[in-house]
Protein backbone atom coordinates (compact mmCIF):
# COMPACT_ATOMS: atom_id res chain seq x y z
CA UNK A 1 0.00 0.00 0.00
CA UNK A 2 2.97 2.21 0.50
CA UNK A 3 4.55 2.37 -2.98
CA UNK A 4 0.56 3.01 -3.91
CA UNK A 5 0.11 6.19 -2.05
CA UNK A 6 3.82 7.19 -2.66
CA UNK A 7 3.39 7.08 -6.72
CA UNK A 8 -0.04 8.82 -6.16
CA UNK A 9 1.91 11.61 -4.48
CA UNK A 10 4.82 11.34 -6.82
CA UNK A 11 2.33 11.53 -9.71
CA UNK A 12 -0.05 14.42 -8.23
CA UNK A 13 3.18 16.33 -7.00
CA UNK A 14 4.68 16.08 -10.99
CA UNK A 15 1.93 16.95 -12.63
CA UNK A 16 1.65 20.31 -10.24
CA UNK A 17 5.82 20.97 -11.25
CA UNK A 18 5.43 20.03 -14.94
CA UNK A 19 2.30 22.74 -15.09
CA UNK A 20 4.80 25.20 -13.25
CA UNK A 21 7.76 24.55 -15.90
CA UNK A 22 4.86 25.43 -18.34
CA UNK A 23 3.74 28.13 -17.27
CA UNK A 24 7.38 29.32 -17.78
CA UNK A 25 7.78 28.13 -20.89
CA UNK A 26 4.77 29.48 -22.03
CA UNK A 27 5.82 33.03 -21.04
CA UNK A 28 9.18 32.67 -23.34
CA UNK A 29 7.00 31.10 -26.15
CA UNK A 30 4.26 33.51 -26.29
CA UNK A 31 6.95 36.68 -25.60
CA UNK A 32 9.13 35.77 -28.11
CA UNK A 33 7.84 35.73 -31.95
CA UNK A 34 11.36 34.12 -32.87
CA UNK A 35 10.96 30.62 -30.61
CA UNK A 36 6.97 30.67 -32.10
CA UNK A 37 8.59 30.17 -35.64
CA UNK A 38 10.50 26.95 -34.81
CA UNK A 39 8.77 24.16 -35.93
CA UNK A 40 10.40 22.11 -33.06
CA UNK A 41 9.54 24.78 -30.27
CA UNK A 42 5.67 24.00 -31.23
CA UNK A 43 6.24 19.71 -30.84
CA UNK A 44 8.64 20.99 -27.64
CA UNK A 45 5.55 22.58 -26.54
CA UNK A 46 2.45 20.28 -27.67
CA UNK A 47 4.47 16.92 -26.52
CA UNK A 48 5.25 18.66 -22.60
CA UNK A 49 1.40 19.58 -22.26
CA UNK A 50 0.69 16.26 -23.98
CA UNK A 51 2.39 14.93 -21.13
CA UNK A 52 1.14 16.42 -18.18
CA UNK A 53 -2.22 15.96 -19.36
CA UNK A 54 -1.42 12.41 -19.38
CA UNK A 55 0.07 12.26 -15.73
CA UNK A 56 -2.49 14.02 -14.12
CA UNK A 57 -5.29 11.70 -15.80
CA UNK A 58 -3.21 8.86 -14.39
CA UNK A 59 -3.35 10.81 -11.10
CA UNK A 60 -6.97 10.90 -11.36
CA UNK A 61 -7.23 7.49 -12.19
CA UNK A 62 -5.67 6.04 -9.26
CA UNK A 63 -6.94 8.49 -7.37
CA UNK A 64 -10.29 7.39 -8.28
CA UNK A 65 -10.21 3.41 -8.93
CA UNK A 66 -7.09 2.82 -5.92
CA UNK A 67 -4.67 0.38 -6.74
CA UNK A 68 -6.50 -2.07 -9.45
CA UNK A 69 -5.84 0.76 -11.46
CA UNK A 70 -1.98 0.54 -11.66
CA UNK A 71 -1.91 -2.59 -14.16
CA UNK A 72 -2.13 -2.18 -16.92
CA UNK A 73 -3.47 1.38 -17.68
CA UNK A 74 -1.63 3.46 -14.77
CA UNK A 75 1.82 1.76 -16.21
CA UNK A 76 1.37 2.12 -19.86
CA UNK A 77 0.54 5.67 -19.09
CA UNK A 78 3.69 5.96 -16.85
CA UNK A 79 5.36 4.41 -19.50
CA UNK A 80 4.46 6.35 -22.58
CA UNK A 81 4.63 9.36 -20.97
CA UNK A 82 8.64 8.39 -19.71
CA UNK A 83 9.14 7.77 -23.51
CA UNK A 84 7.67 11.21 -24.20
CA UNK A 85 9.92 13.19 -21.38
CA UNK A 86 13.05 11.32 -23.38
CA UNK A 87 12.04 13.14 -26.93
CA UNK A 88 10.74 16.61 -25.70
CA UNK A 89 13.46 16.63 -23.65
CA UNK A 90 15.79 15.82 -26.29
CA UNK A 91 13.68 18.74 -28.38
CA UNK A 92 14.25 21.28 -25.33
CA UNK A 93 17.84 20.34 -25.52
CA UNK A 94 17.96 21.27 -29.42
CA UNK A 95 16.57 24.36 -29.14
CA UNK A 96 18.83 25.84 -26.59
CA UNK A 97 21.83 23.99 -27.65
CA UNK A 98 21.90 23.88 -31.32
CA UNK A 99 19.31 26.76 -32.27
CA UNK A 100 20.55 29.03 -29.34
CA UNK A 101 17.22 29.87 -27.97
CA UNK A 102 17.34 31.53 -24.96
CA UNK A 103 21.27 31.66 -25.27
CA UNK A 104 22.75 35.58 -24.89
CA UNK A 105 25.68 35.73 -27.05
CA UNK A 106 29.34 36.11 -25.70
CA UNK A 107 29.60 39.61 -27.38
CA UNK A 108 26.21 40.97 -26.49
CA UNK A 109 27.22 39.91 -22.52
CA UNK A 110 27.36 43.37 -20.23
CA UNK A 111 31.01 43.03 -18.85
CA UNK A 112 32.61 45.66 -15.56
CA UNK A 113 34.73 46.75 -18.77
CA UNK A 114 31.94 48.09 -20.36
CA UNK A 115 29.94 49.64 -17.93
CA UNK A 116 30.05 53.08 -17.96
CA UNK A 117 31.04 55.19 -14.58
CA UNK A 118 28.54 56.92 -12.60
CA UNK A 119 25.38 55.38 -15.44
CA UNK A 120 23.07 52.77 -13.98
CA UNK A 121 23.33 49.07 -15.10
CA UNK A 122 19.84 48.13 -16.61
CA UNK A 123 18.75 44.50 -16.80
CA UNK A 124 18.28 42.87 -19.84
Amino acid sequence: MFCFEATEWLLGIGALMGLAAGLAGLIDFFGDHSIRRLTIAWYHMGGNLTIVALEGANWGRRFAGGPDVIIPGGFIMSLVAVLGMLVTGWLGWEMVYRRRVGIMEQETLVTDESLTPGKPRRAA
